[in-house]
């Protein structure tokens, strides 16, 4: 008996040091981003990454599908060789208010900053010749299509530039203005593209 309750004690003593083992290595992965580079494109990051800012190293050329999904990080840097981000590269990272885009970037895939619920800006650096920013607001460089909305603005009517001619679908996901003012010549919207907003009221200008 008494050897059965010095067994049983061992194994509640070991397994006690192996969880303390487990807790301090996963308190110290949250401030580590583990990032996982490839051959320039950027495949991931330590799911428990905490840390108020997140840069990605230059060298980086690409992020990879879904990568940088449901990050935490209250302000992502990307680097000035950065090329492309693939879909859903940088969705759903809640606590981001700007970012911005560099100028070497050439593209990007679906949703890469849909329900980013704290946006409130997207920016692109100068020299960018394939997008730009109107009123922190992502457009091809032409102005032609929009392509991003920061649902984390806060306002009750958005009047697309008069330059506007087609929507992404994807474009207002989690976007809170409830009327829309719509360019005469705007050539297609997608019904999609206003599904998942409160809208109340469209108008052409």
């Amino acid at each position: 008996m008494k050897k059965t309750l010095r067994r049983i004690l061992a194994g509640l003593l070991a397994g006690l040091l192996l969880c303390a083992g487990c807790s301090f290595a996963a308190a110290e992965g949250f401030d580590d981003p583990g990032l996982i580079i490839e051959d320039g494109v950027l495949t991931g990051r330590n799911l428990y990454y905490n840390g108020e800012e997140l840069v990605i190293p230059e060298g980086v050329t690409e992020i990879g599908r879904d990568a940088l999904q449901s990050c935490s990080a209250r302000r992502i840097v990307l680097p000035e060789t950065l090329k492309k981000i693939d879909d859903y590269g940088l969705l759903g990272c809640w606590q981001i208010e700007e970012i911005t885009l560099p100028a070497s970037l050439e593209e990007i895939g679906m949703q890469i900053l849909s329900y980013c619920e704290s946006l409130k800006a997207i920016h692109v650096a100068e020299g960018n010749t394939h997008f730009t920013s109107v009123d922190g607001v992502l457009f091809t460089a032409d102005g032609k299509q929009l392509l991003a909305y920061p649902a984390g603005r806060e306002e009750e009517a958005y009047e697309l530039p008069a330059s506007t001619e087609t929507v992404d679908p994807n474009a207002f996901s989690e976007a809170k203005f409830r009327k829309i003012v719509i360019p005469a010549g705007m050539m297609n919207i997608s019904p999609w593209a206003l599904s998942s907003i409160p809208l109340q009221e469209v108008e052409a200008a």
